[in-house]
């Protein structure tokens, strides 16, 4: 079976997602305005990368959403580090990740990329 290659979202695509998982219980038109300004700039950061925009609304969630709280995210993330678009992101969600999903997020991250890992490797 061939994995599906899941290609990058644009403008629109990476905002919707963003804010889908940085305030999941919150209707998108009741947003402020400066909390959508900031909300704008941080999946331009992603560059429509989905694991890194799924991260980042994770980190958000955690957060006050409020301009400062977003806006301090957006400027302390480094997320061009050599050349790794959403490496500081991931560490940053695992930081903050549940004792119990660390050991389960430590062996995923243990197969190589692309690695096929089949169900009775799992078991």
């Amino acid at each position: 079976m061939e994995p599906y290659q899941l290609g990058l979202l644009n403008e629109k695509e990476s905002l919707d997602l963003l804010l889908q998982k940085a305030l999941p219980f919150q209707n998108p038109s009741e947003i402020s305005s400066d909390l959508l300004e900031v909300g704008k700039s941080l999946p331009k950061k992603c560059n429509g990368l989905p694991l890194a925009l799924i991260v980042a609304g994770g980190i958000l969630s955690t957060k006050e959403p409020s301009y400062t709280a977003w806006e301090r995210v957006l400027r302390t993330m480094d997320w061009h580090s050599n050349g790794n678009h959403c490496m500081d992101v991931v560490a940053l969600n695992y930081e903050d990740m549940p004792h119990h999903l660390k050991t389960g997020f430590k062996y995923f991250a243990s197969f190589p990329i692309d690695y096929e890992i089949s169900a009775k490797q799992l078991i």
